[in-house]
């Protein structure tokens, strides 16, 4: 993983810890200090990689996975 993909990850799995849900991809991106797109680029590689989970529709729909741990 490069260093995005862990920010990204760790900042979804701290606002889940935090809040209870999943984190927009706006607030990912204020957190991460990166932009809406680039947020979505890099969801769409942690999901590919196994790390996340994205329902079908909805804002908060990232569901972290076990192999989340792997990165921790």
């Amino acid at each position: 993983m490069n260093e995005t993909e862990t920010l990204i990850l760790k900042v979804i799995r701290d606002f889940v810890a935090q809040h209870g849900y999943a984190p927009t991809h706006a607030e990912i991106g204020a957190r991460a200090n990166v932009s809406v797109h680039t947020v979505a680029q890099y969801i769409a590689r942690l999901e590919i990689r196994g790390f996340i989970e994205k329902g079908p529709r909805g804002h908060r729909n990232i569901k972290l996975l076990k192999r989340e741990q792997e990165a921790a």
